[in-house]
């Protein structure tokens, strides 16, 4: 193949599927192998809450899922949240869609009263369901959240019953949950948690009770402070639930998915050539994407060589600063401060003492700062060693170059 721009097998951007999975193995496993046949079998499983700093792979991840789940014939609604209360009306519009599309819209119209379809903009005909999101997003009472609350109670009790069926599941995913406002997250967390305990009773192979639950299987993602947000809503959501956290990929994990996207390229690519290459990604599986797309582009032959890396890493330079740029874009003058004074320090110092003593502050003085810091996803508290680290690899270069 051609090493051109339009064979180039990278795409830096993000929610993009990847053509080679690598790393994340867990995640895929406990859906192959616990939710979907325990869910389908109509056995309660705890809902997924899927953690990690923005560009590590979230989105792809839930697109991923949801793909694997409706080519298996299960059913599917997903919601992104915006800032605000919008995301509950936005799942109901999309459990009515996913609802009408598995029966019919006499189904949807049952499930949502005509006062409710008016307050949130929802028209439903016999061939599609259409949201007004101006109306959707304008639904700010909290009579209207839990009017909405309620229509997404019944609306994921009918839609999982028609999945139970045809003996599938619904898969539920909501991406950015952190941007949900505290009462709506509220009242999706216990609407989520209230509708998942529901049950039928029936008699097992010995005449025991068995209670058969709705086959609902639930992700919420979001950045890293998202299970705070949640347990600040006051929901016990975070509780019932099983947490991943997406972090850095492996180094090993970033050359089998190289060498893969490659293969498949029927491109080589020189062994020095490949460590530097990962040495540059550092795990962030963007820039597992835009070195790679670099490092394409740096030549024409059939192997990527250690030179034409090289020229990629001066070739992605300009993208980075924008990059690194747009990510503290907006920080207050202390919030900036505290980073550079991070930055100035070795990697193994970097401790709110440390970097309090570099400003001449005290750590309960910046304790709101790094607390925003965290919720920015910049840096991350690395538990039971007092320290901190950046969340982008080579932030820290771009605050306080050749330091």
């Amino acid at each position: 193949m051609s090493r051109a721009p339009a064979t180039s097998p990278f795409t830096p951007g993000y929610g993009v599927l990847p053509q080679v999975w690598a790393g994340r193995e867990r995640e895929f496993r406990d859906f192959d192998e616990v939710v979907v046949p325990r869910v389908r079998a109509r056995t309660y499983e705890q809902a997924r809450i899927v953690t990690g700093d923005r560009g590590v792979g979230k989105t792809v991840l839930l697109t991923q899922l949801a793909d694997e789940a409706a080519d298996a014939g299960d059913l599917v609604a997903q919601a992104t949240a915006r800032t605000g209360p919008s995301v509950v009306g936005d799942l109901v519009a999309a459990l009515a869609g996913t609802l009408h599309a598995a029966s019919t819209a006499a189904a949807v119209t049952d499930a949502i009263d005509e006062t409710l379809r008016r307050r949130i903009g929802l028209t439903v005909s016999a061939s599609s369901v259409r949201l007004d999101l101006g109306a959707s997003a304008g639904a700010r009472k909290r009579a209207d959240l839990d009017a909405l609350a309620t229509s997404l109670a019944v609306l994921l009790e009918r839609t999982a019953r028609a999945a139970a069926d045809r003996g599938r599941l619904l898969l539920l995913t909501i991406d950015e949950a952190q941007n949900a406002g505290s009462g709506a997250l509220e009242v999706l967390c216990h609407t989520l948690a209230d509708v998942q305990n529901r049950h039928d009773r029936t008699t097992g192979p010995r005449g025991e009770a068995v209670r058969a639950y709705l086959p609902l299987a639930v992700y919420l993602a979001g950045l890293p402070s998202l299970p705070e947000r949640i347990r600040s809503s006051g929901s016990t959501f975070f509780e019932r639930a099983l947490t991943f956290d997406l972090g850095l990929l492996r180094d090993p994990d970033v050359a089998t998915a190289l060498r893969g996207m490659l293969d498949n390229a029927s491109v080589g690519i020189e062994p020095e050539a490949l460590d530097r290459l990962v040495a540059l990604i550092g795990g962030y599986p963007y820039f597992l994407h835009l070195y790679g797309k670099h490092a394409w582009l740096a030549g024409h032959g059939d192997v990527i060589t250690l030179a034409e890396v090289e020229v990629a890493a001066e070739a992605a330079a300009t993208d980075l600063t924008r990059f690194y740029g747009e990510r503290v874009r907006g920080l207050g003058d202390v919030a900036y401060d505290w980073l550079v004074a991070a930055a100035r320090l070795p990697a193994d110092e970097r401790t709110v003492g440390a970097v309090a003593a570099q400003l001449g502050r005290t750590s309960p003085q910046l304790g709101s700062t790094v607390e925003s810091l965290i919720g920015r996803a910049l840096i991350r508290h690395e538990p039971g060693r007092g320290r901190f680290s950046f969340a982008l690899p080579g932030l820290d270069r771009y605050l306080v170059p050749g330091g």
